[in-house]
Parts: structure tokens; sequence; C-alpha cells
């Protein structure tokens, strides 16, 4: 009697299930079909990210280009395609810079190439840009683009070249490549510390420290944030109140870095016949570190005595 119980719940779950399912299969045919996207709108979109996504591929292509120019070649206007490679790059790159859809992709993944070095900051109101100049000899220089933007918001994008009309306020690059960026801990003002570095000769190197100040409307790439050096001592490459680079021999500069937490940045080497303290023909190698702490103004200390 109990099976026969059990056999009667069981054919009365299933009789329940299925008119609960034909029920819903009618709710379902008789709700209002589900409003369409715009296909119009769906299109724009498609179409100005296919733009900006040809304009990144197009930038790839250039900086391609650039590393198979030889500016030694028997072209006799080899420099001149070179200066016209790096032209095209540089407008191509603040072209994709200024487009709209720059803000909703990813442009550190998306930019990213072997020939094209990006730092930026952790608030990322402040990137550099850099590639090779390749304009021959052992000083293998590279060009920056800085792109930031001020504190009303607005974004600038600026080079440390002159354009045809000549500009000033340029960012003091050293011809460094750049890959990290500190913002600096300062009362009352957007500063930011660019650390960078690059080859000077066959034999030689350097490290270069740059300070950018971004204000309400504008940048400000002459902030005074170091000590000026003397005529006294051998400073290598570009050297003024918001640019430091230190240069040596290859392998000699054994520290160029800066400590966030403590505000200093820390240059330590050995000495040889580029470096501030020079070692003589007949002197042993001694290893020299220096400390600049940053004050919230300015950093204070001395490199090169």
């Amino acid at each position: 009697m109990k099976c026969i119980k059990y056999y009667h719940t069981i054919i009365f779950l299933i009789i329940a299930a299925c008119f609960a399912c034909s029920q819903a299969s009618k709710s379902n045919k008789n709700a209002p079909p589900a409003l369409p996207a715009n296909p119009q709108k769906k299109a724009i979109i498609d179409k100005a990210t296919k733009a900006f996504l040809l304009q990144v591929d197009s930038l790839k292509m250039l900086l391609s280009k650039a590393d198979t120019l030889n500016p030694m070649s028997a072209d006799t206007d080899a420099m001149g395609n070179i200066e016209g490679v790096n032209s095209e790059i540089s407008n191509k790159l603040t072209a994709i810079l200024k487009n709209p859809q720059a803000d909703k992709q990813n442009i550190d993944s998306l930019l990213r190439h072997n020939f094209l070095a990006e730092a930026h900051s952790a608030d990322k109101r402040l990137r550099i840009f850099s590639w090779y100049e390749n304009t021959g000899g052992s000083f293998k220089s590279n060009l920056s683009l800085v792109y930031y933007k001020t504190a009303s918001g607005q974004t600038i994008i600026s080079g440390d070249t002159e354009s045809g009309s000549g500009q000033g306020n340029l960012f003091s690059s050293a011809g460094a490549s750049f890959d990290t960026i500190y913002k600096l801990t300062a009362k009352g003002k957007d500063l930011y510390l660019c650390i960078g570095s690059g080859v000077g000769c066959t034999t030689c190197v350097f490290s270069t420290a740059v300070v950018v100040e971004l204000k309400k409307d504008s940048a400000n790439f002459n902030y005074p944030a170091f000590t000026a050096a003397g005529d006294d001592v051998i400073t290598y490459g570009e050297n003024n109140t918001s640019c430091l680079t230190f240069g040596a021999r290859n392998g000699d500069i054994d520290k160029f870095e800066f400590n966030p937490k403590t505000q200093t940045l820390t240059i330590a080497y050995l000495t040889d016949d580029n470096t501030p303290i020079q070692r003589g023909d007949d002197e042993k190698q001694e290893r020299i570190v220096r400390k600049l702490k940053f004050n919230g103004i300015k950093f204070i200390g001395d490199v090169f005595h």
C-alpha cells in the first residue's frame, strides 16, 4: 500500500511541474518583445573605435620603420628621412592621446611596443613617452612626449624640442628614456620627479632626474628643484635647476634611486674620469655616495662635490 501511495504522489508532482512550465511558456509568449539596441549608435561607436585602433596600428608601423632606418646609409637624405619619421611619430602619438577614445582604452597595454618607452605617475596625471631618436653617432639620444592633466582637468601634450615657431618652457629630457615617475610630497604644489637614463657614448652612460610642476592650466618645466652645479665641477649633459643629469663610464653608476617614503634621491658611483670626483691615473676607484633630500620645496644636497 505504501508503494502505491508514493507512486500516486510522484505522478501528481510530475503533472504539477508540467502545468507550471506550460503557464511560464504562455507568459513568455505574451510578454512584450525586448527593445532592440540602437544600431545606429552602436555603429558610430564601433566606427570610432576602429578608427582609433587604426591610428594605434599606424603608430606602431612608424616605430618599427624608424628602427630600420640607418643614418649612416648612402642615401643622401638619410637624416631627413629619420627626422621625418620622428616627426610623424610625434604627430601620430599626439593625435592618439588627444582622441576621446584614449580615455576609454587601456593605453598602457594598447601602446606597448618594443621601441616606445612609457612611464606614468601613480595618479596617471603625468605620462612620458620616449623613443630612440636614431641620429647616428655614439650618443643614443631619445625624444620624449609629455602628456599631462592640469589641476583644472585639461589634457595637454608637450615635447622636448622646439616647434617651427619656437616655444619656451620645454621639458628637459636630457635625451634620456624615462621609466619611473614619483609624486613629490609638497604643500600647495603638484610636483613630480621623473627618473630616466641613457647612453652618452660608446663607453659612458648617464642617469637623469627631472622635476615637473603641474599647474591649474599648464605645466612648469623650469621648476627650481635642484641647486645648479658651479663652474668648478664637471657636469654631464643637460643640467639646470629642474634637471639633474649624472654621467660616468659604463658600469660606474652604482645607484640612482629615489625613495618616496623618505623623499630622498640617492646617487652612488665609482670614481672615473667622467665623474664629478675624478680618479687619477694611479689611484684606486672610490665609491662615492650622495643623498639629496626633498624638503617640500626643493632638493637639499650637493651631488657634484
